[in-house]
This record gives C-alpha cells, sequence and structure tokens, in this order.
C-alpha cells in the first residue's frame, strides 16, 4: 500500500513523465476532481481553467486558458504551446484562427499567480514553491472567441463567453475566486490528521 508521502509524489512523476515526453503538462483545475490521487473533495468552481507545466524549461511562458471544458482546452492550449516550441509563437493581442475557431494569447500579471500559488500548484510542486519574483514562470492567458469572432474584451462578444473567461490582465486578483486548492487542502489535511 502507498504512503501519503508516495501519492504526493506522483503527481509530480506524472508531470515529469508528460514534461519529458511531450515537452509540457496540460492541468485542468476547478472541474470537480482533485489532483491528488484518491481525493474528491474539490467541488466545481464558478471558472475553472487549465495551464501548462514545462515551458518554462525552454523559455517559454506558461499558458493558462479559463472557461473551457478540459478536453478543448488542452487541444487550444497544447497548440499554442507547440507553436511556440516550434518557433512560431502566436503573437501577443493578435488574432488567430484554429480550426474556425478565434484565440488571442494576452500578457498575465505576476500578480495572478502571487494572489495564490494554487492556482498553478502543479507549477510549484514540481519547480519548487519559492515565490521570489526571480522565480515566478511568465504567464499567458489563452482567450478564445464566441462564435462570430469576438473576445471577451470586445462589447459585441456574447455574455456567455465573456462569464466564462475573465480577462487575468484586467482583475487578476478576483479569478478564479480563492477556493482550497490542492495545496491548501492537503496541508490542512496533515496538520489536522
Amino acid at each position: 500500500m502507498a504512503t501519503n508521502d508516495q501519492r504526493r509524489a506522483e503527481p509530480d512523476r506524472s508531470i515529469a513523465s508528460l514534461i519529458a515526453s511531450h515537452g509540457f503538462a496540460v492541468n485542468s483545475i476547478g472541474y470537480g476532481v482533485c489532483s491528488v490521487p484518491g481525493c474528491r473533495c474539490a467541488p466545481r468552481v464558478r471558472h475553472p481553467w487549465t495551464y501548462t507545466v514545462g515551458l518554462t524549461e525552454v523559455g517559454q511562458p506558461e499558458l493558462v486558458l479559463m472557461g473551457l471544458d478540459p478536453a478543448p482546452a488542452h487541444f487550444a492550449i497544447s497548440w499554442v504551446a507547440n507553436e511556440g516550441r516550434a518557433g512560431r509563437p502566436v503573437p501577443l493581442d493578435q488574432p488567430v484562427s484554429l480550426e474556425g475557431a478565434g484565440l488571442r494569447v494576452l500578457d498575465v500579471p505576476d500578480d495572478w499567480v502571487l494572489a495564490d500559488l494554487d492556482r498553478m500548484a502543479g507549477w510549484f510542486a514540481h519547480y519548487g514553491s519559492s515565490t521570489t519574483f526571480t522565480s515566478l514562470p511568465e504567464i499567458r492567458q489563452v482567450v478564445w472567441s464566441d462564435p462570430s469572432g469576438w473576445f471577451p474584451d470586445d462589447p459585441q462578444c456574447a455574455d456567455w463567453v465573456r462569464q466564462e473567461q475573465p480577462i487575468l490582465r484586467e482583475a487578476p486578483l478576483h479569478y478564479p475566486k480563492r477556493v482550497a486548492g490542492p495545496l491548501e487542502r492537503h496541508r490542512r489535511r496533515r496538520r489536522t490528521g
């Protein structure tokens, strides 16, 4: 039977394995399943998100995408990551098309991750939890358009798209709302259990 320390190490081994085989890992958070093996304590959050781990190793920014279900989020974020790794980074603030859907890449301020390290708990578990400025990854947000091609910061954008994916550079401290993430939940559980 696996010890608690072995179970906590499993997600990091998985991330390391994905980085070794694919160049990066993708984590989807807030969809109602905790990333720690055996944990079912994470409720679905209002603004779920997906982010990468490992692009830092090749000098690329880590990516975050808000609101899409895990499969399309993984597809979109992986495409942007692979474009960057191939030397064709998606230009900042310039719309691009991916199979008929619009995408844009935007800067994310450091305040977004500093406000809650659990937002990128897998990244910090893999690389260490230092919060010094030099240890933070550069982060970019992949933003998707509505069916008409409008993005959330356009007044013509469909309300449901705007509500599902806040622009992080506009309100970095607010999204997603602070919830006890895997790092915080399991630290608390170790103290009490």
